[in-house]
């Protein structure tokens, strides 16, 4: 479990060279009632205020690569944060976030509600990561196919969570449950 919360460190500092709380995101922590008004332990990370020496222009990110998705059509998208929630048909949530700071890439969470799958299921967490890599643009779930067809992949788990880092094209999937919510999620960094 300890290489899990240094990958989700890691995840974190990649994605952030300053952050800063919003009020919006400590109320929306606070209301923890289902899925609607669920926000993620990741995406406070997202939030980049005052950032002053990004190597990428967040400016230029936006919701364009969703508004063609019809099955993503009930989303709603953070200016700040370069990220988007979608409720799903069954309440589930799925979380995305795009762009960088420093490292540019794109991560999403699948919320799921009361899952109980063991984290030893391998072929079930890898079944949620392609089914995030076929709806979600800047992964290739090919290759996520390939890399698990070779096993050319580490995988670390104990009774918090599941860790698995692809050993190629900076991709990992990390797996953990709190509050009755299994997060599912796939990253995947260009740069």
């Amino acid at each position: 479990m300890k290489k899990i919360l240094i990958a989700l460190s890691i995840v974190f500092l990649l994605f952030s060279c300053g952050q800063e709380t919003s009020p919006q995101s400590e109320n929306e922590q606070a209301n923890m009632g289902d899925t609607t008004t669920l926000t993620i332990p990741h995406s406070i990370e997202h939030e980049l205020e005052n950032v002053k020496n990004c190597v990428f222009d967040r400016d230029t990110v936006t919701d364009n690569f969703l508004k063609n998705i019809t099955e993503f059509s009930n989303y709603s998208w953070d200016h700040h944060t370069k990220e988007a929630r979608i409720i799903l048909a069954n309440n589930d949530s799925l979380y995305i976030h795009i762009g960088g700071c420093m490292h540019y890439g794109v991560s999403a969470t699948l919320t799921r509600v009361g899952n109980k799958k063991e984290f030893s299921d391998h072929a079930y967490w890898l079944s949620q990561a392609y089914w995030i890599a076929e709806r979600v643009e800047g992964f290739e779930p090919e290759f996520l196919h390939q890399v698990d067809e070779m096993k050319n992949y580490d995988e670390e788990m104990d009774d918090e969570g599941l860790f698995i880092d692809f050993h190629e094209n900076d991709y990992s999937l990390i797996v953990d449950r709190k509050d009755g919510y299994t997060h599912i999620t796939l990253n995947h960094y260009f740069h």
